[in-house]
């Protein structure tokens, strides 16, 4: 088959760009959750509200959201998901303490749906005979986002700070949007 036109390629790269961070982002937190526990003086049931607090909001906007894709684009709605990650990622490198940065989270959990959104607009921007691969490489990205993050988290944690989890994720969120309001073709109509 054909390859897709330039545009559309573009596109694909900038959901790529999109699904990356989000993906870094969920999984780099992980290694860090000791060093916060410690830093923060917290038990371990206060700091699992760092992963609680995401997953419940990322699971219920997940459907709100596919609900407003449906109504107001999906490209739309991600650059909405991902503005509140940015957010929530922006506010998390800078927090001092542990009720800040269990909202942070809560607050990038908006970022739960940028996964199957990224899946939305890979099938309205591109041919369908690409859909199927576009689809692999998101999928493909995520994975290699969640590899990164988890492999590199804890080394940011323990060379510079946890804070520095977060403020690579919002600079790698920015760039996401950046490329996503640039790059990522709206569909007509």
């Amino acid at each position: 088959t054909a390859r897709p036109a330039a545009p559309a390629r573009l596109g694909l790269l900038a959901l790529m760009l999109t699904v990356f961070p989000y993906a870094f982002q969920q999984t780099a937190i992980l290694p860090v959750i000791p060093t916060i526990r410690h830093d923060l003086h917290t038990t371990s049931a206060w700091s699992a509200w760092m992963l609680s607090g995401y997953l419940m909001v990322a699971t219920v906007l997940t459907p709100v959201f596919g609900r407003l894709a449906d109504l107001h684009g999906a490209a739309r709605v991600l650059t909405w998901a991902l503005g509140v990650f940015f957010v929530g990622s922006v506010g998390a490198s800078f927090v001092a303490d542990l009720p800040g940065l269990i909202l942070c989270r809560a607050a990038q959990g908006a970022g739960g749906p940028v996964l199957p959104l990224s899946f939305a607009v890979a099938r309205g921007v591109l041919p369908d005979e690409h859909v199927s691969g576009a689809i692999a490489r998101l999928t493909a990205t995520f994975g290699f986002g969640a590899t990164v993050g988890f492999a590199t988290g804890g080394l940011m944690a323990d060379t510079v700070s946890w804070h520095l989890v977060f403020g690579t994720g919002a600079v790698s969120v920015a760039a996401a949007l950046l490329v996503l309001v640039r790059f990522v073709p709206r569909p007509p109509g």
